[in-house]
């Protein structure tokens, strides 16, 4: 027998009651040969054609947000729904497609190897009946492992545009968020700033106390950069020393405060390495956009405050 993965559907639920619509809590296993007379009696009927047909879209793409926009439609075709819901917190993944109604199924997606896949939430105004949530748990149990590989895809990509030392994005995420970001800033008319952050006297510290200490050193600054920004702040290693925080919304006013509040932090601390209290220091440049048409000339712009910063003392922050 070939099997499928396990998912665990919870209880459907009114939005005005705690108690469960459903007498109890489920968990089944979906097999591709089913032996079970109790579960083929639940098997929604389809021809091959559907079948075919709903297997290509779901194996039509490796990005999970499309992956559950085609489960929706598909269900679509299956029953009438108000909206499907996809959740991974682990991954940080979500995505909805209608508006929550009075009624909900909750189908947990695990793996025999336990792995979890997220939970898919499927809600509409009146209750599901049997026939319905037989067709939601065949394409639930259709959609498993195709999500598994658009998962995995994901996990990939989210790789190679993260920093291993620091965990924030790396330069190749910086160049296509700050395309999109000045895209989006000149479209809405919305302020974006940007802060070039470079640790000063950085190849004195790996000639002094070796490499190891430089990687100390690049945590310590990286820590103390994440623990003064804002959730919707971005934060990159841009290379070697230097870091790039992205502040979408924010003024030159704004985008100051916070370079000088990062400046403060940093030169506040000390990194310990060998027993070794380490004085670290930055220099930050600011800009904010302006009549910038391409995001390299924003990015040039906050460069060159840098480099003023530098030039003119290092641990301060210089604009332009």
């Amino acid at each position: 027998m070939l099997l499928a993965p396990d998912f665990v559907k919870m209880a459907q639920y009114g939005e005005d009651t705690m108690n469960p619509m459903v007498s109890e809590l489920t968990a089944f296993d979906a097999q591709t040969e089913v032996e079970s007379e109790a579960y083929s009696e639940r098997e929604p009927a389809l021809d091959t054609v559907q079948a075919l047909r709903l297997s290509s879209r779901l194996q039509s793409t490796l990005d999970v947000g499309t992956l559950i926009d085609a489960f929706a439609r598909e269900l679509a075709r299956m029953i009438k729904y108000d909206s499907v819901s996809y959740l991974n917190e682990a991954v940080g993944l979500s995505r909805q497609i209608g508006n929550p109604a009075r009624h909900s199924l909750r189908y947990r997606m695990v793996l025999p190897d336990r792995e979890i896949l997220g939970m898919i939430l499927v809600t509409r105004a009146r209750p599901f009946e049997d026939t319905d949530i037989a067709m939601i748990e065949f394409l639930i149990s259709n959609t498993v492992y195709p999500l598994r590989n658009a998962l995995l895809y994901h996990d990939a990509q989210s790789a190679a545009f993260k920093d291993a030392l620091t965990g924030f994005n790396n330069r190749a995420m910086f160049e296509l968020t700050l395309e999109r970001e000045v895209s989006l800033a000149q479209r809405h008319q919305t302020p974006l700033s940007i802060l070039c952050i470079d640790i000063d006297h950085f190849k004195k510290i790996n000639d002094l106390h070796g490499h190891m200490a430089g990687d100390k050193v690049i945590r310590s600054v990286a820590e103390g950069i994440h623990n003064c920004v804002r959730g919707s702040d971005v934060i990159f290693r841009y290379g070697g020393e230097e870091f790039v925080v992205v502040l979408s919304n924010t003024e030159i006013v704004g985008s100051c405060n916070l370079a000088e509040r990062i400046r403060e932090r940093i030169s506040n601390s000390f990194c310990l390495h060998n027993s070794q209290s380490l004085a670290v220091t930055v220099s930050i440049g600011v800009t904010t956009l302006g009549n910038d048409k391409t995001w390299p000339s924003l990015f040039e712009r906050a460069d060159q405050a840098l480099y003023q910063a530098k030039r003119t003392g290092r641990n301060k922050v210089c604009t332009l």
